[in-house]
């Protein structure tokens, strides 16, 4: 299914795009630029209990929809009026031929 979708983004997003930008008439359809890497990632802010189901949620969006286990980075506490706030971004990276379906899915 994957190399359906590479042809999809290939041969007919591609050549849609170009019919779309007529505003650019000098616009060559070979210059439109093919994706090499694609990052998603989802901020969390403020968050007072790690357990809660809003983390989990993106978690089971990346594994369920797109087959990957997804990760956090950027990790931080902060400590105000005696509460304890996390902020984190959940992240997700697609390469090669795995970008195609993510793409798909959110042109849909």
């Amino acid at each position: 299914m994957e190399k359906d979708l590479f042809f999809y983004y290939k041969y007919i997003v591609r050549f849609l795009f170009y019919n779309k930008s007529a505003y650019l008439s000098n616009l060559n359809c070979f210059l439109i630029p093919k994706f090499n890497k694609i990052h998603l990632f989802f901020e969390i802010l403020d968050l007072v209990d790690l357990d809660d189901s809003k983390v989990m949620n993106y978690f089971y969006l990346f594994r369920f929809f797109f087959g990957k286990k997804a990760f956090y980075s950027h990790y931080r506490t902060r400590f105000s009026l005696n509460v304890l706030y996390h902020n984190f971004l959940v992240n997700l990276v697609f390469t090669k031929s795995e970008i195609y379906f993510c793409i798909y899915f959110f042109f849909n």
